[in-house]
């Protein structure tokens, strides 16, 4: 297992397997009620949009997909695979924004991209760091978005907003292993 995630309302758990799928279990009594196949490498990193309603995978063949979850009125999931987009290398690390109108994924080839979600247009191609990406995470507000690479390096990114134009690595090559 390389990956889990709960869903928002702690229902559901979501497992990245080395077999190439992504399983989503129920909470309470632990029962798989879905196996999400589609990747053609191991899944390395899961994440749930706030909202729930989507559920973002990735593998190791350098691609990451958005699966639309509605629950149904007889309490079973319907899931759907709406996206998938591709990187350069594998993706490792996938954040949603607080709002979930904004997807990110850092990757081995040491970028940071962001999707607008859920038509997956690439927001923000850029972020590129030093190192592979490892984690990223946003603030509880959606203007930062933090990236954690391999060597102890934190990387601090401005999110620009619809009427910002601003943008950018406001704290580069800091490294975390230093205080």
């Amino acid at each position: 297992m390389n990956s889990v995630a709960f869903s928002p309302d702690g229902n559901w758990l979501a497992l990245a397997l080395s077999d190439e799928t992504v399983w989503l279990r129920r909470v309470p009594d632990g029962e798989t009620v879905h196996r999400l196949g589609g990747h053609t490498g191991k899944g390395l990193s899961l994440a749930f949009s706030p909202d729930g309603r989507y559920l973002a995978t990735s593998s190791e063949d350098n691609s990451l997909d958005l699966w639309q979850i509605s629950a149904e009125a007889d309490g079973r999931l319907e899931i759907e695979r709406i996206l998938t987009l591709q990187h350069p290398d594998w993706v490792r690390a996938l954040a949603f924004s607080p709002n979930g109108a904004l997807l990110a994924s850092g990757a081995l080839d040491r970028t940071m991209r962001l999707w607008r979600i859920p038509d997956g247009e690439l927001v923000d191609p850029l972020m590129h760091t030093w190192h592979p990406v490892l984690d990223v995470a946003f603030s509880p507000d959606g203007r930062t978005l933090a990236l954690g690479t391999v060597g102890g390096n934190l990387h601090l990114w401005h999110v620009a907003g619809p009427d910002d134009s601003s943008r950018g690595d406001t704290n580069s090559d800091t490294n975390a292993n230093t205080p």
